[in-house]
């Protein structure tokens, strides 16, 4: 009988030890809560703490702080961008990229790594949130958990607006830094302005939402605006070459900036100054893009997608592309908005402003490219012209500062294809045959071209016999002359 009662004694302890366990278990700890700004989050997986690490739903949270995320299944990442941060999370690897646009990546390892339960991504809490630039801090006694934005806590600095100048000041500065999301103080705004549609003066902005927040602040009830911005093709390309990188680009975006990367390989040459460069651009733009005539022009049209990949664009495809070319190349370029004069029909139309050597200059190589196309051939009539001579046919909606008087990079200039007398027109025309060439073109300057004898001029200079075509832009006063063989 003892010996029966010392054999059960340890099974016993083992039972009692067993049910002790469960009652811990039965009485665990409350659970895990996040709040976000200010604001209860809720979870429909509830976060998950592992040996001390907080692990949650990040799309949730990543949705509550206003962030934009990108899933790519091939590689199991996670890409979360929030006012100019972002951070890349792998499925199962406790290593995390970090950023911000125009810096460069840093690789962060985390004390657990990511997974999926549920159908959702759990990743640690805090490396996420101080990722993106927020603040975290932990409430044991409420088993709460508290993230501060670092838009949040700028709303209550946001910069005080009261005029519709100040608010278009302060948006074109944002905008310029491309910043996805920013704050502006308009409590004294009057109310007419609200209405002001960012796009009508900010091109690049694509669409915009706003939002009006209040906060306590010294014991004051206080408002400001939340602009939530997504910005053109043209913007989002600017951004990626400024970090060096592509996080957050789209498949089209994608394709656009590798063609990009891709063509300035091919067509610039390290020696090149700044102009030789911008002509190089504007030379492969002529060549390889054709105007789209459609009657319903597909939107790709309108973008570098539409002239880059399908070759086939209208006046903003033509304009926006040659400012991504600038932008890569560190070429100062603005888009110029406005209207063009043809046959006396005026239509809305877009062009573009470069700086070369403390200079402004305006290109328009939509109006460069032959119509109908003509692959090979390039014209030069609005390759770096002064505002005088722009306005001749263009009106832009906005003066601006950026004044265009110099033609020292004009084309025709640079090149010394300006004829003052009909002596100056006969050397430029023979050095062009001199040099085999089957396209001249020069500009009159205090000499109408439009009264040259071109054939008189030709038939002692051209040895072969050619057909010869000619074409005059009377506005600037230059002729293309084209020798065409028999």
């Amino acid at each position: 009988m003892k010996k029966r009662l010392w054999i059960l004694c340890p099974i016993s302890i083992c039972l009692f030890l067993a049910c002790l366990a469960l009652a811990r278990l039965s009485q665990a700890a409350p659970a895990i809560s996040v709040r976000v700004n200010g604001n209860a989050l809720s979870f429909e997986t509830p976060p998950q703490n592992r040996q001390g690490v907080t692990l949650v739903p990040v799309r949730a949270l990543g949705e509550q702080l206003g962030a934009k995320m990108e899933w790519q299944p091939q590689s199991k990442t996670l890409w979360m961008f929030l006012d100019g941060r972002y951070v890349a999370l792998i499925i199962g690897s406790k290593s995390m990229t970090k950023g911000r646009f125009g810096g460069t990546d840093e690789q962060t390892q985390l004390d657990a790594a990511p997974q999926i339960i549920g159908g959702q991504t759990l990743a640690p809490l805090r490396a996420v949130s101080e990722g993106l630039g927020c603040s975290v801090r932990w409430d044991e006694a409420s088993n709460t958990i508290s993230i501060q934005s670092d838009a949040s806590a700028t709303a209550a600095n946001a910069q005080a607006i009261d005029t519709k100048e100040k608010l278009l000041a302060a948006m074109g500065e944002n905008i310029s830094a491309v910043r996805d999301k920013f704050f502006l103080d308009t409590r004294n705004l009057p109310d007419e302005v609200f209405d002001l549609d960012v796009s009508d003066y900010f091109k690049e902005v694509s669409r915009y939402s706003v939002q009006w927040w209040t906060y306590q602040a010294d014991g004051q009830q206080n408002a400001y605006a939340a602009y939530e911005v997504t910005y053109s093709m043209t913007a989002t390309l600017r951004r990626a070459f400024e970090s060096g990188g592509t996080h957050g680009l789209n498949k089209k975006e994608l394709a656009v900036y590798q063609a990009v990367k891709q063509i300035a390989e091919e067509i610039i040459q390290p020696e090149m100054d700044g102009f030789a460069k911008e002509k190089a651009v504007h030379d492969y733009l002529v060549k390889t893009i054709r105007y789209d005539e459609s009657a319903d022009v597909p939107e790709d049209s309108h973008t570098p997608y539409g002239a880059l990949i399908q070759h086939t664009a209208v006046c903003s495809g033509y304009s926006e592309t040659f400012k991504i070319f600038m932008d890569l190349l560190g070429i100062e370029c603005d888009m110029v908005y406005g209207t063009a004069n043809l046959d006396g029909q005026t239509f809305g139309h877009s062009w573009n402003r470069v700086r070369l050597d403390d200079q402004y200059y305006l290109v328009d190589v939509t109006w460069d490219d032959p119509f109908p196309d003509k692959p090979e051939r390039v014209y030069y009539n609005y390759l770096n012209v002064t505002d005088e001579m722009m306005n001749k046919v263009h009106t832009p909606d906005a003066s601006s500062n950026k004044k265009c008087v110099s033609d020292q990079q004009n084309y025709y200039v640079r090149l010394g294809f300006i004829a003052r007398d009909e002596n100056d027109a006969r050397r430029i025309i023979r050095e062009a045959i001199d040099r085999k060439e089957s396209f001249i073109t020069l500009r009159g300057d205090g000499y109408d071209l439009t009264k040259m004898d071109v054939m008189a001029i030709l038939s002692p200079l051209s040895p072969v016999q050619r057909r010869v075509t000619y074409s005059l832009n009377e506005a600037f006063n230059i002729i293309h002359i084209f020798l065409l063989s028999e």
